[in-house]
């Protein structure tokens, strides 16, 4: 009974159009490039690091007002972050910073 109400809507259902055939004529196609050009399949790509990350730096994982999660570990309050290290101090108002 499902199936054959499903099919009766899908036989019934005509496509719309949104934009006149003459558009579709216009419509950037993807057909004209799909592999590589000549100038792409000789070419190599080389990756160089500036500095490896180490296991040791701190990522900050979330943030809310009370504070932030940095490698899993709460920190409350204002703090900076340095590489290797967090530090903290009170804050009375943005002018004490």
């Amino acid at each position: 009974m499902v199936a054959a109400f499903v099919l009766r809507g899908l036989c019934g259902a005509r496509a719309v159009l949104r934009c006149s055939p003459a558009e579709l004529l216009r419509a950037p196609r993807r057909g004209h490039r799909l592999t590589p050009a000549d100038d792409e399949l000789y070419e190599r790509t080389r990756i160089s690091l500036l500095q490896r990350e180490s296991p040791q730096i701190m990522y900050i994982d979330s943030y809310s007002s009370r504070g932030f999660m940095v490698n899993g570990n709460r920190v409350l309050g204002p703090c900076a972050l340095l590489p290797q290290s967090v530090v903290q101090w009170n804050v009375g108002s943005h002018r004490d910073i």
